[in-house]
Protein backbone atom coordinates (compact mmCIF):
# COMPACT_ATOMS: atom_id res chain seq x y z
CA UNK A 1 0.00 0.00 0.00
CA UNK A 2 0.94 3.57 -0.44
CA UNK A 3 -0.76 7.48 -0.50
CA UNK A 4 -1.42 9.49 -2.89
CA UNK A 5 -1.21 12.95 -2.35
CA UNK A 6 -3.55 15.46 -3.43
CA UNK A 7 -2.70 19.23 -3.32
CA UNK A 8 -4.43 21.70 -5.20
CA UNK A 9 -2.50 24.97 -4.17
CA UNK A 10 -0.90 26.27 -7.71
CA UNK A 11 2.66 26.75 -5.46
CA UNK A 12 3.27 25.40 -2.05
CA UNK A 13 7.21 25.02 -1.89
CA UNK A 14 7.35 24.41 1.66
CA UNK A 15 4.92 21.57 1.68
CA UNK A 16 6.45 19.86 -1.14
CA UNK A 17 9.69 19.47 0.31
CA UNK A 18 8.52 17.22 3.58
CA UNK A 19 5.84 14.39 3.83
CA UNK A 20 4.37 12.28 6.01
CA UNK A 21 3.26 13.81 9.34
CA UNK A 22 5.01 16.92 8.83
CA UNK A 23 3.21 17.18 5.49
CA UNK A 24 -0.02 16.43 6.87
CA UNK A 25 0.04 19.20 9.80
CA UNK A 26 0.47 21.50 7.05
CA UNK A 27 -2.57 20.65 4.96
CA UNK A 28 -5.93 21.96 5.30
CA UNK A 29 -8.91 19.70 6.65
CA UNK A 30 -10.25 19.29 3.50
CA UNK A 31 -6.90 17.92 1.56
CA UNK A 32 -5.91 15.57 4.13
CA UNK A 33 -9.40 13.68 3.56
CA UNK A 34 -8.01 13.35 0.52
CA UNK A 35 -4.99 11.62 1.49
CA UNK A 36 -5.76 7.80 0.34
CA UNK A 37 -3.88 4.80 0.46
CA UNK A 38 -4.24 2.49 -2.34
CA UNK A 39 -2.95 -1.02 -3.65
CA UNK A 40 -1.42 -1.49 -6.38
CA UNK A 41 -3.18 -1.96 -9.27
CA UNK A 42 -5.98 -0.19 -8.46
CA UNK A 43 -7.34 2.89 -9.93
CA UNK A 44 -7.68 6.53 -7.77
CA UNK A 45 -9.68 9.47 -9.04
CA UNK A 46 -8.16 12.70 -7.71
CA UNK A 47 -10.31 16.08 -8.32
CA UNK A 48 -9.56 19.92 -8.14
CA UNK A 49 -12.30 22.20 -8.47
CA UNK A 50 -12.48 25.88 -9.02
CA UNK A 51 -14.48 28.66 -10.23
CA UNK A 52 -13.92 31.40 -12.67
CA UNK A 53 -15.90 33.35 -15.21
CA UNK A 54 -13.45 32.66 -17.82
CA UNK A 55 -15.05 31.17 -21.49
CA UNK A 56 -11.48 28.89 -21.41
CA UNK A 57 -10.20 27.23 -18.91
CA UNK A 58 -7.66 24.71 -18.62
CA UNK A 59 -6.54 22.33 -16.07
CA UNK A 60 -3.17 21.48 -15.37
CA UNK A 61 -1.84 18.61 -12.87
CA UNK A 62 2.04 18.24 -11.89
CA UNK A 63 3.34 15.76 -9.44
CA UNK A 64 6.33 15.88 -7.67
CA UNK A 65 7.84 12.20 -6.58
CA UNK A 66 10.05 12.11 -3.41
CA UNK A 67 13.33 13.92 -3.68
CA UNK A 68 12.52 15.29 -7.17
CA UNK A 69 11.55 18.16 -8.54
CA UNK A 70 7.82 19.30 -10.08
CA UNK A 71 7.11 17.49 -13.15
CA UNK A 72 4.03 17.81 -15.98
CA UNK A 73 1.79 15.18 -16.07
CA UNK A 74 -1.54 16.34 -18.37
CA UNK A 75 -3.82 19.27 -19.33
CA UNK A 76 -7.15 19.46 -20.17
CA UNK A 77 -9.68 22.07 -21.15
CA UNK A 78 -12.18 22.53 -18.60
CA UNK A 79 -14.36 24.89 -20.64
CA UNK A 80 -14.81 26.29 -24.14
CA UNK A 81 -13.64 22.91 -26.00
CA UNK A 82 -12.15 20.08 -25.68
CA UNK A 83 -8.32 19.33 -25.62
CA UNK A 84 -6.27 16.74 -23.65
CA UNK A 85 -2.71 16.46 -23.44
CA UNK A 86 -0.67 13.94 -21.71
CA UNK A 87 3.11 13.80 -20.71
CA UNK A 88 4.82 10.90 -23.28
CA UNK A 89 5.86 8.87 -19.84
CA UNK A 90 2.01 8.75 -18.59
CA UNK A 91 -0.01 8.41 -21.65
CA UNK A 92 -0.54 4.98 -20.43
CA UNK A 93 -2.00 5.06 -17.24
CA UNK A 94 -2.75 8.73 -16.26
CA UNK A 95 -5.86 10.22 -18.40
CA UNK A 96 -8.10 13.64 -17.55
CA UNK A 97 -11.64 15.33 -17.94
CA UNK A 98 -12.56 18.81 -16.91
CA UNK A 99 -15.61 20.09 -17.18
CA UNK A 100 -17.00 23.67 -15.82
CA UNK A 101 -15.90 23.72 -13.01
CA UNK A 102 -13.72 20.58 -12.13
CA UNK A 103 -10.42 19.04 -13.06
CA UNK A 104 -10.59 14.77 -12.46
CA UNK A 105 -7.52 12.84 -13.48
CA UNK A 106 -7.42 8.74 -13.57
CA UNK A 107 -4.51 6.75 -12.62
CA UNK A 108 -5.21 3.43 -13.78
CA UNK A 109 -3.08 0.47 -12.58
CA UNK A 110 -1.30 2.22 -9.96
CA UNK A 111 2.14 1.34 -8.98
CA UNK A 112 4.39 1.81 -5.97
CA UNK A 113 6.07 4.38 -7.61
CA UNK A 114 2.81 6.68 -8.58
CA UNK A 115 3.51 7.82 -4.65
CA UNK A 116 3.58 11.65 -4.67
CA UNK A 117 2.25 15.16 -4.33
CA UNK A 118 -0.64 16.05 -7.10
CA UNK A 119 -0.66 19.75 -7.63
CA UNK A 120 -3.40 21.13 -9.60
CA UNK A 121 -3.97 24.19 -11.12
CA UNK A 122 -6.06 25.94 -13.50
CA UNK A 123 -5.96 28.95 -15.48
CA UNK A 124 -7.84 30.91 -17.70
CA UNK A 125 -7.14 31.38 -21.55
CA UNK A 126 -8.57 34.36 -23.78
CA UNK A 127 -9.50 33.62 -27.14
CA UNK A 128 -8.20 35.60 -29.99
CA UNK A 129 -10.50 37.39 -31.72
CA UNK A 130 -10.17 38.54 -35.75
CA UNK A 131 -11.35 41.79 -36.69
Amino acid sequence: MFGVFLVTKPAWPLACSLSGSALRSLLPPSIQKRLASKNTGQTETLQCTYSSSASYIYVAWYWQLPNRPLQYLLQSKGRGGSYNHTAPFAHLRFSSQADKSSGTPVISGLELEDSALYFCTFYPKRQRTSL
